[in-house]
């Protein structure tokens, strides 16, 4: 904590609660990532990415009706909601990584 009390205030007043929210984001995830049940909830996040992109291949391979282009919209709809949850985690783990890194380069 004292590391991160240090750091903030070497940060430009302006700028110190998005830092401030990158470094706590980022550590609720990473601690929540770190857990089983964390891991449970990224793998089940991979699987259904897997089964909706396995489901939308099924339905190509079957004579395109008007009903396998709407499950197929709604199936690649899912797996655009479950890409872009991954992305935004990674997004956060990677600034607030740059935070802690530059606060562990400032720590004596």
């Amino acid at each position: 904590m004292e590391k991160l009390e240090k750091y903030i205030t070497g940060i430009v007043p302006a700028n110190r609660d998005a830092v401030l929210d990158q470094i706590v984001r980022n550590r609720l995830i990473k601690d929540a990532l770190d857990t089983t049940q964390g891991n449970a909830l990224l793998n089940t996040i991979i699987d259904t990415i897997a089964e909706k992109t396995r489901a939308i291949v099924g339905c190509c391979t079957i004579d395109s009706t008007e009903d396998q282009t709407e499950r197929m919209q709604r199936l690649a709809t899912e797996i655009h909601v479950a890409f872009n949850l991954m992305k935004d985690w990674a997004g956060i783990l990677v600034a607030g990584k740059v935070h802690e890194e530059a606060m562990e380069k400032k720590a004596p």
